[in-house]
């Protein structure tokens, strides 16, 4: 059977993108709504906003309903004040408004060729903790989902807060027994305005999703419904043992040999390919299969690309908790400074006889 006719014959999937706060509905304006556009041999997205306001929802084009985060724990009570008690409130009035958001959208269940990708920033605000409650509801529910979060490392409280949101995914991921596979970003690099390490950082992040796209996209040979379920939690796999909790995304183009950090250790991996190409993977990893790209537009957007391959690893929060580790050290050795410049200084204070102080 000739590519097209066999490509008509199979259902085109869909990724649905939850964008949680701000970081998210920025990211959706400067990378990922271009990617509706792709078209035969990806899979379709669609997009739906969720945030406490609707500040950033206006800023941008609007690809997707929003749903505005309510009001709901106001009998709540914690010993915690100030902005303490604020997180509590917001975290409990987040959890509280996942079953309404979920329902607005109609998704009850897991539903065949429907993958879920949740987007928001790891570093704090409103994002990380929407996205927490989501990525758990979701995976309660069985349904695939991915996360995309963008952390930061410039400096210690956001790495902190970086560390402890990938920490909070991991470990509902292992409480349920899932292995939640995630698109890592640090931000640090990537400057506080379309500065050209931004834009570098969203060509990237527009390649990446333009793989998954590829590889959940439900029109290649060789790679079947159960094959993108597997991958995408890869503790279903009989007859392997792969640790429930957090796994990170990496994509490669081409027949070079693939290089991953130090920190890596990968577990499985997917190929597509052109026709019956030699495919070139040194990787060692538990399970690695190869399909077939069956559309001619997909092989034309990709173009010298090909062949791709998408790489889950584990090793990130070692990594994340060993700078965690060094930033605190830093940050414990700036604050010892400061402390010491402020006792330099008293020793040399005027003193004023008159009056009796310190000037």
């Amino acid at each position: 059977m000739e590519n097209k006719e066999k490509i008509l014959t199979l259902k085109r999937n869909k990724i649905i993108v939850h964008l949680c706060g701000g970081c998210a509905a920025n990211l959706c304006e400067k990378a990922i709504k271009e990617l509706r556009f792709l078209g035969e041999g990806f899979a379709e997205f669609e997009f739906s906003f969720i945030d406490t306001s609707r500040n950033n929802y206006d800023s941008i084009e609007q690809v997707g309903p929003l749903f505005e985060i309510k009001r709901k724990a106001t009998s709540l009570k914690t010993e915690i004040s100030g902005s303490g008690g604020d997180r509590a409130q917001n975290a409990y009035d987040a959890m509280l408004n996942i079953p309404d958001y979920l329902e607005s959208l109609r998704i009850t269940k897991r539903e065949t060729g429907v993958y879920h990708l949740v987007v928001s920033s790891a570093s704090g605000g409103s994002g990380s903790i929407i996205s927490a409650f989501l990525v758990e509801t979701l995976m309660q529910k069985n349904i695939p989902v991915i996360a995309l979060m963008v952390g930061d490392s410039s400096d210690a409280l956001k790495l902190r807060n970086t560390q402890s949101s990938l920490s909070t995914l991991s470990k509902k991921a292992v409480s349920m027994g899932k292995c939640l596979l995630t698109h890592y970003i640090n931000n640090a690099d990537m400057g506080s305005s379309l500065t050209g390490n931004e834009d570098k950082a969203n060509a990237k992040i527009k390649s990446a999703l333009t793989i998954l796209a590829l590889f959940l996209s439900g029109q290649n040979d060789d790679i079947d419904q159960a094959d993108m379920n597997n991958f995408i939690n890869q503790h279903d796999y009989k007859g392997l043992s792969i640790p429930a909790g957090i796994y990170t995304l990496s994509y490669h183009s081409g027949n070079t040999d693939i290089t991953l950090p130090d920190y890596t250790v990968p577990s499985v991996a997917r190929t597509l390919r052109v026709g019956n190409e030699d495919v070139n993977f040194n990787l060692d990893v538990l399970h690695h299969k190869v399909g077939r790209i069956l559309s001619e537009n997909a092989i034309n957007i990709m173009g010298n690309n090909l062949p791709v391959h998408i790489v889950a690893s584990n090793g990130l929060l070692k990594e994340e908790m060993k700078r965690l580790t060094e930033a605190n050290e830093k940050s414990a050795q700036r604050q010892k400074d400061l402390v010491n410049c402020n006792l330099e200084a008293a020793k040399h204070a005027v003193y004023d006889d008159e009056l009796g102080i310190d000037l």
